[in-house]
């Protein structure tokens, strides 16, 4: 296929829907101009909520997607950059070599939709285990890519008429993520049965989805679901519904959407948004542990807050996680783990953990103000039944008491 045919055929943007609600809207950038961020009028910064970045197709925009009332109706943080503009007049994602830097920039997309997440962690309070990426066509590649390298980040993605990397050794996910992958058997853009660009080859929409069960060690033999009317213009049900779910690794599954007759520019109904976020709404971050004694407000505005994911069975062989939100960039930090609580006022918050605590290694939170620590709980199933308190304690120099903590969590293992 010609670069200008795929200039051509990319061109037409798929448009959810055509209506652009009034709700507030607020800049970030991240090194590449301003990014607006869709904001709902219930947002209240003292309260976490989901992310959805949405990436456009091969000569389209972040203006393509228009989601009318969802950022409302669904209490979404929401935001569609658009990719970098070619020679040929089209803006584009530089995913996988099948897609679609065709003219050789080698520019870091990843990067920056990494730190453009990043800046709207920074802005806004962003529940760090909800995540979301969709994509379109070479933004469909873009959200596989995406998953792939920062996948402590991304809890889900869906990607329509995408695909992921050629060779499944390019994928080097660092954990589980959830995976959607929807595609019409008709699409002769980006071929369902895998094909070639001028850049690449691509993979079959089956092989990328069997990518994704790999990464999350899932049963290969996947459930068959009800099958679902997708789209407006071919009759019936006419998608196929398969999920892989069984022995998955905690935070990763993989689900594929057969479009059978559908071609690349595919038609929804106008339920696909409701379908499209209650999946995201189901397939996030699994959050561990009960949250104890509430934050205090530190100087970014917000109360910082502590949040696990993993599984809580000392057999499982996947260890705990930790997330600590809402942090003052650059300000030491550290995880307090402890076998009892209590509640002492410390500095602007109260240490819940009980004295005397084990500190674990110290933490300088990121740009987004988020402190990461994978894998601080050890897997023997002699420790079913421990029960540990978790908090994170900081310096915070402009804050009035230069010191704060985060909400605490306790965590029971079981066997």
């Amino acid at each position: 296929m010609s670069t200008t045919r795929i200039v051509a055929a990319f061109a037409a943007c798929m448009l959810l829907v055509a209506s652009l609600d009034a709700e507030s809207v607020v800049l970030v950038d991240a090194g590449r101009g301003p990014v607006s961020v869709r904001i709902p009028d219930s947002y209240d910064a003292s309260v976490p909520m989901p992310l959805l970045l949405a990436l456009h197709g091969y000569g389209g925009s972040g203006a393509d997607f228009t989601i009318g009332t969802f950022v409302d109706d669904r209490e979404i943080l929401y935001v569609a950059p658009t990719g970098t503009i070619d020679p040929s007049g089209a803006a584009f994602w530089n995913a996988t070599p099948g897609c679609c830097d065709f003219f050789g920039s080698n520019i870091d997309d990843s990067s920056y939709l990494a730190a453009l997440i990043d800046e709207v962690k920074a802005t806004l309070n962003v529940d760090p285990t909800r995540v979301h990426v969709f994509g379109y066509s070479n933004g469909g590649f873009m959200a596989h890519v995406l998953a792939c390298d920062h996948a402590d980040v991304i809890a889900s993605l869906a990607s329509v008429a995408g695909a992921a990397y050629n060779n499944p050794a390019n994928c080097d996910a660092s954990e589980s993520v959830h995976a959607l992958q929807i595609h019409g058997t008709n699409d002769t853009v980006i071929s369902y049965t895998g094909g070639s660009t001028p850049g690449g080859n691509y993979p079959s929409a089956a092989k990328t989805v069997e990518q994704w069960i790999g990464v999350s060690a899932c049963n290969p033999v996947g459930t068959p679901g009800a099958p679902i009317d997708l789209v407006f213009d071919i009759p019936g049900a006419e998608t196929t519904v398969m999920s892989w779910t069984t022995d998955c690794t905690t935070g990763g599954s993989a689900e594929f959407w057969t479009v059978n007759g559908g071609g690349h520019f595919l038609n929804f109904q106008p339920d696909f948004l409701d379908r499209l976020f209650d999946w995201f709404d189901a397939h996030t971050q699994p959050v561990v542990g009960t949250p104890l004694c509430p934050a205090t407000l530190n100087s970014t505005g917000k109360p910082a807050a502590l949040q696990s994911w993993g599984s809580l069975s000392s057999t499982a062989g996947e260890p705990i996680s930790l997330v600590a939100d809402d942090l003052p960039s650059g300000q030491t930090g550290a995880f307090l783990l402890a076998p009892t609580d209590t509640t002492l006022p410390l500095g602007g918050g109260t240490l819940c953990v009980g004295v005397p605590f084990l500190t674990l290694p110290l933490q300088i939170p990121d740009a987004a103000g988020e402190a990461r620590l994978s894998g601080v709980m050890p897997v023997d199933a002699t420790l079913a039944g421990t029960v540990v308190y978790l908090q994170y304690a900081f310096f915070d120099a402009t804050g009035p008491a230069h010191i704060n903590l985060t909400n605490a969590l306790v965590l029971t293992l079981t066997p």
